[in-house]
This record gives structure tokens, sequence and C-alpha cells, in this order.
């Protein structure tokens, strides 16, 4: 009898202690364009967006000749930075060249196609 109770309370123990980690939402699309602080697009360089939670993934986007860039992102905020040659990083003020509390981007549940990040000097 006693080992039928040992192996009943360890079978509740095993049970009890094993779980499935929570599934990440999925990504859904994000698009549009920096703007640096002339209205002019931002180009050349690397927008890195930073994942605020742990249910979240990091992104980065090459930005085109006309500031655009494509991603998925799993919805919620972000911070975000960018990196890239001397050259092209210069037009960037240099606040953005860090990850900063400050710089915000949000992605609702249905994604955010058509997005504007207009940099501040």
């Amino acid at each position: 009898m006693t080992r039928l109770v040992a192996a009943f309370a360890f079978s509740a123990f095993v049970v009890g202690c094993s779980s499935t980690p929570p599934l990440k939402p999925d990504p859904v699309d994000v698009s549009g364009v920096v703007l640096l602080p002339n209205g002019q697009p931002a180009k050349d360089v690397t927008l890195n967006i930073f994942p605020t939670s742990a249910n979240q993934t990091p992104g980065a986007a090459q930005l085109k000749a006309d500031g655009k860039f494509s991603m998925k992102l799993i919805p919620g905020s972000y911070t975000f930075a960018f990196e890239g040659k001397d050259a092209a990083l210069k037009a960037v003020p240099k606040t953005y060249h860090s990850n900063d509390a400050d710089h915000k981007f949000e992605v609702p549940s249905a994604g955010q196609p058509g997005a504007t990040i207009q940099l501040q000097n």
C-alpha cells in the first residue's frame, strides 16, 4: 500500500510540474517610411526594432532609397535605433544611433501598414 501511495504522489507531482510554455502571438506585417527632420527619407541605414517584452522578437530592415521598410513583428510596443556606414548614418540625428526608451514604435494586432517614423532634431 505504501508503494501505491508513493507512486500516486510521484505521478501527481510529475503531472503538476509539467507545463507548456506560452506561445508567442503570430507576427503581423509592418511597413512604412522613415523621414529625417527635414522631411526627406532616411536611406542606406538599417532600422533596428527592439522588443520591450519577452513575448516579442527584434526586427531589422535596410531602408530603401525612398526610406521605406517592411518586416514582420509581434504586436506590441517597441523601441528603435539606426545603424549604418558613416556617411549615411550622419544624416540621422545622433540621438537615434542608440536604443532609447523615448524612441517608441507601436505595432497593433492588425499590423501596421503605412507607418511613418518622423525623426526629430
